[in-house]
């Protein structure tokens, strides 16, 4: 049979339904990267406005599309942004440590998308998961996990833009894939 890495609960269980998943029961690595595209944007546009996210986590994302052609027709949505501000009130300075928080938490995301478990960015499961990663996806994707989970120095604080260079040309990928997704429903709009 076919057992859980992590053996939480000793049973054989797979990941998850399988909705994008391929034959091992991970995602596949350019539905992944789609992904790291849309919520490093996300995460952009709010820092660049001195705001942070603050609910980056795997139940706080919404898909939209069909995912599981594993072809890059989903969108991504992100939940709950803004519940923090709205219940503890004025950050009064401490945004940059807020920011640097939803860096990490990129970082725990991604690994959680490449392992299709929300247990695997846990810290008695980090070395299991980070193993995944390395036998199941490209070393630019444990690269840019790695990165994000690593906590920045006081010195050198770091930056969203800084997955832009991992991202590379799979951002032109992205590109591509939208025009071809609008021209898709412009086509369907003309019927």
């Amino acid at each position: 049979g076919w057992s859980n890495p992590y053996n939480i609960s000793g049973a054989d269980r797979p990941f998850s339904a399988g909705k994008g998943t391929n034959q091992s029961g991970l995602l596949a690595e350019s539905l992944i990267w789609e992904y790291v595209v849309q919520i490093s944007s996300f995460i952009r546009t709010l820092h660049a406005a001195s705001l942070a996210c603050r609910c980056l986590h795997l139940s706080r994302l919404l898909v939209d599309g069909d995912s599981k052609t594993g072809r890059a027709k989903s969108r991504i949505w992100l939940s709950g942004v803004g519940i923090a501000d709205i219940l503890d009130g004025p950050m009064n300075g401490t945004i940059h440590a807020h920011i640097q928080s939803d860096l990490q938490d990129f970082g725990r995301l991604i690994l959680m998308l490449a392992c299709n478990s929300i247990v695997g960015a846990q810290k008695e499961h980090l070395q299991t998961s980070l193993e995944i990663v390395q036998r199941s996806y490209s070393h630019d994707l444990k690269n840019l996990i790695l990165h994000f989970l690593v906590p920045s120095n006081t010195i050198k604080p770091k930056s969203i833009n800084e997955c832009m260079p991992m991202i590379g040309a799979r951002f032109y990928a992205h590109i591509d894939n939208l025009h071809v997704r609008g021209d898709i429903l412009e086509n369907e709009l003309a019927k």
